[in-house]
């Protein structure tokens, strides 16, 4: 993943597009980071979090910023393009209900209470490809 992000930068440098190589770089410097705080390489998993965890912090300063800065929000939304290049695509409602569904029918159940026994499976299962708060709401409203 190292190569291609070193790659992707040097295409965004080509071609000039400086949010891009912005955000890669963003990126790039957080993985690293981490990669030498652990003393270890980073698999595939650890990119997808360092990327996901990029995503969040500007889905919160959208949230917080509202409407009343264009500029920010432009700019926000154009760095969250680009990230979201880089993470697995995710599922669609249907399908994070389907498996759902299946895992409450696996562990049989019932109501809200069981809510503990659902979700730690259903996040083991679409941890990368899908939102944590959309499984949530989710698996709330297939409990109720």
């Amino acid at each position: 993943m190292m190569e291609k992000m070193d790659r992707d930068i040097k295409d965004a440098l080509l071609a000039k597009d400086k949010v891009r190589v912005s955000v890669l770089r963003m990126v790039k410097s957080a993985a690293k980071n981490i990669a030498i705080d652990e003393r270890r390489e980073l698999t595939e998993k650890d990119w997808n979090n360092v990327i996901k965890k990029e995503v969040k912090q500007r889905q919160d300063a959208l949230a917080a910023a509202g409407s009343g800065r264009p500029d920010f929000v432009a700019e926000m939304e154009a760095e969250l393009a680009v990230l979201k290049g880089y993470l697995p695509e995710e599922l669609s409602e249907t399908e994070i209900r389907d498996v759902i569904m299946q895992v409450i029918q696996d562990t049989g159940a019932t109501s809200k209470a069981d809510l503990k026994k659902v979700m730690p499976v259903v996040m083991g299962k679409l941890a990368d490809r899908a939102d944590g708060r959309t499984i949530n709401r989710l698996v709330q409203e297939a409990l109720s």
